[in-house]
């Protein structure tokens, strides 16, 4: 019995004895009108899953959505771009993805994220709208491509840091075993606006033209996003109203140490870059990282270059990877916390998804070499995107369970690796789409598909990041 209901009976013992029933029953009067009461877990972090879900959704209309815009033929021809020169453009933007992802990771960990998440969001939305004035330079100038590039990487700076920020949001707001699911829900959301964008883009540019009202339009979902959010979202669980002791202790459960954002913890700098680790958790995101690269890129003008689909089918094509991709996030980060709960071991949970997901995309990828006819097209390509998706949410999981207080800067790091090996990438696939060799693009990943499997066996989700005054343990 808690020590304060013991002293009120105490009080109301002495009360009875000394002054008779007639106080004792004001007193229970009292007590009905004011019942001691437990708050029940709200769940207020559901609501918090659901903002972040918002922005990767909105992030990826805004990014598949420029590929979409860029492989567009009406667009091409009218600032005057070519494939190679298309490549050169999502290159800017993984290059200055890399840049920025540790950085803004950092800041997320040590100044909290809701001020940086609304400015990065309404920047990226602002340099969308700015697209619209390359139709104001001489087409197929080097100005064009020169505008554009920058655009694009300024664009890449500020993408740099949402799921970094994003991965520091559920390590605060999370328990471990609901962090796949609260990963894959992010990414589900992600890959819900990768299938939206090439349909809404196409309808977009056949309503308003390819002019400054379809950007404004695409603005404006963002900026709204970044204004709320920074209205409504607090950093800390405790510091968000309706929160209740339940839930903060739900939160706090299976945890070794808690994980306030801090200006005084210093980033173990040495760790993240010599761990086996924490380099087995990254050489596995690039080789998973490779596959969605390429749809997310590449994928509407190979298939209208290499296959030959006109716009409307190439769109529908280019959107079902997306759609499968949706489901593979949720059942990834879902089978992943299953495990996790079932076994209480976090390591097996993480890799044993992770693993087969990435192992049994290759499958379905070779397969699409021999099929010609876009149905059984597009579903090949939908399921080796379901496989790489069932690890995208242990993979991030992983990454926060390893980082916890510093799970934005080690995000930034793991997705970081990735965008500098797609910067690389997205200059092989344009070399090789304007070959026409997409069997040995198609090769290549089965090979990082292959490897990526086998780092799994490398990655251990419970050893944790130490702080810069901890002992190393054993990273």
């Amino acid at each position: 019995m808690p020590e304060h209901r013991i002293d009120d009976e105490t009080r109301t013992t002495a009360v009875e004895t000394t002054l008779g029933g007639e106080i004792l029953g004001a007193a229970a009067s009292e007590s009905a009108l004011n019942p001691p009461t437990e708050l029940p877990d709200r769940r207020i972090r559901l609501r918090v899953l659901a903002s972040g879900c918002a922005l990767a959704l909105v992030a990826y209309i805004h990014r598949v959505g420029f590929g979409s815009i860029v492989a567009a033929p009406s667009f091409q021809a009218s600032v005057g771009l070519d494939v190679q020169s298309v490549s050169y453009l999502f290159g800017a933007f993984y290059l200055a993805y890399a840049a920025f992802e540790v950085p803004t990771g950092a800041i997320g960990d040590r100044l909290g994220v809701r001020s940086l998440l609304a400015f990065l969001v309404a920047g990226w939305s602002i340099l969308t709208l700015a697209i619209a004035a390359a139709f104001w330079l001489p087409r197929g100038s080097a100005a064009v491509l020169f505008y554009l590039m920058l655009i694009r990487f300024l664009f890449g700076g500020c993408q740099a840091g949402a799921f970094p920020a994003l991965g520091r949001v559920t390590a605060a707001w999370f328990p471990i075993d609901e962090r796949g699911r609260a990963q894959g829900a992010i990414w589900m959301s992600a890959r819900l606006g990768g299938a939206l964008a090439p349909l809404f883009i196409v309808r977009l540019l056949g309503t308003f033209g390819a002019g400054p009202a379809a950007f404004a339009i695409l603005a404006g979902i963002g900026l709204i996003w970044a204004g709320w959010f920074a209205w409504w979202f607090r950093d800390e669980p405790a510091s968000m109203r309706g929160v209740t002791p339940a839930e903060l202790a739900r939160i706090a459960r299976g945890r070794t140490s808690p994980t306030p954002s801090d200006s005084h913890v210093r980033v173990p700098w040495r760790p993240l870059f010599t761990s086996p680790n924490i380099l087995a958790l990254c050489l596995m995101y690039i080789c998973l990282g490779c596959g969605p690269n390429f749809y997310i890129t590449m994928f509407p003008d190979y298939l209208r270059k290499v296959r030959g689909f006109d716009d409307e089918t190439a769109s529908w094509i280019s959107a079902a990877p997306f759609a499968f991709g949706v489901v593979g996030c949720v059942l990834g980060g879902w089978l992943s916390d299953r495990i996790i709960r079932v076994t209480g071991n976090k390591t097996l949970g993480r890799r044993l998804v992770g693993g087969a997901g990435l192992g049994a995309a290759a499958f379905p990828l070779i397969a699409t070499l021999f099929v010609r006819d876009p149905l059984p097209l597009a579903i090949l390509h939908g399921l080796t995107f379901f496989f790489t998706d069932l690890a995208m949410g242990p993979s991030w999981a992983a990454c926060v369970d390893i980082g916890e207080r510093h799970a934005g800067v080690l995000s930034g790091v793991m997705n970081s690796a990735g965008a500098v090996a797609a910067a690389a990438w997205m200059l092989v696939i344009g070399r090789l789409l304007q070959r026409g060799q997409e069997t040995a693009l198609f090769l290549l990943l089965v090979v990082f598909y292959t490897l990526g499997a086998l780092l799994w066996l490398r990655i251990d989700a419970s050893q944790t990041l130490p702080d810069e005054s901890s002992p190393d343990p054993n990273l």
